[in-house]
């Protein structure tokens, strides 16, 4: 009776040992390229119906840009049409936070706060990189007013204010989900979970560059610098996050962050080679 007692422990702690990855990789690519395809394709969208709402002709959308007659426009009409962009993924950032405080599975709540994460970044990354580099959405604006430099530095700052504002209220949010994985796994869970996004977020961008209209020499910079250059701060702030996240007590059970799915694959996949296709060769309007 003993041997076969200890046999039964043994197999139970065999058990215990061969848990599953805390973030399965292709789940959480799947999740970042539905995001960055909305994200993004929402954001061109956006500039298309500002523009046409007042009075602009748009002609085409794309991945990298909108493109159309816009000569009918004064300067406010130019500052709504640049900013359409940012605000459709401020309102979609929005969105996404409002889920993943919510939602009751892991699946949905790291699916939700990727979309929340992104979507806040971009804007408020771009609104500091288009000033500077001197192009872009909010280098068009800035070509209307006299006092460049003035509104040059005012864009940057309100930029820098949106990013550190968005990160402190995502960062938080990614701890609590880190809270219910046992201490040993928190932190490679949250570096791994943020970096598989950023670097999938730019594989994306440049997948939809190589068809785009622009060309490479133009479009591939864009392409990469407006997903993986605007969402950079994911990862310091994975790092941070799973760091802190070791101060919270041991979890009543062992859970994973992001389980297999066979659904986010599969839709993930189909949203990226839809947006490649489509958006990086340009849809007509």
């Amino acid at each position: 009776m003993t041997d076969a007692s200890n046999t039964g422990r043994t197999s139970q702690d065999q058990r215990s040992d061969a848990r599953l990855p805390t973030v399965h990789v292709a789940t959480v690519i799947g999740m970042a390229l539905v995001t960055f395809a909305l994200a993004i394709g929402l954001h061109e969208l956006g500039h298309a119906a500002a523009a046409w709402s007042v009075g602009g002709d748009p002609a085409i959308v794309s991945s990298t840009d909108m493109r159309g007659d816009l000569s009918a426009l004064d300067r406010w009409g130019y500052l709504w049409t640049g900013a359409a962009g940012s605000l459709v993924n401020w309102v979609l950032a929005g969105l996404g936070l409002r889920s993943a405080l919510r939602a009751k599975r892991n699946e949905t709540r790291v699916a939700a706060w990727i979309f929340a994460a992104v979507n806040g970044l971009i804007p408020s990354v771009y609104m500091v990189a288009s000033p500077l580099m001197g192009f872009g959405d909010w280098a068009t604006v800035i070509s209307q007013f006299e006092n460049r430099w003035l509104v040059r530095l005012a864009v940057g700052a309100i930029g820098v204010g949106l990013a550190a504002w968005w990160v402190r209220r995502v960062g938080p949010l990614l701890e609590r989900h880190l809270a219910a994985l046992p201490r040993a796994d928190r932190e490679a869970a949250a570096i791994t979970l943020t970096r598989t996004v950023w670097l999938a977020g730019g594989g994306l961008g440049l997948a939809a560059a190589l068809s785009s209209p622009l060309g490479p020499l133009w479009a591939i910079p864009i392409g990469v610098g407006s997903t993986i250059g605007t969402t950079w701060p994911l990862l310091p702030m994975g790092r941070v996050a799973g760091g802190r996240a070791l101060a919270a007590p041991e979890p009543h059970a062992a859970t994973v962050l992001v389980p297999r799915s066979s659904w986010w694959v599969l839709v993930g996949g189909g949203a990226g080679l839809a947006f490649a296709w489509f958006f990086g060769r340009g849809i007509p309007l």
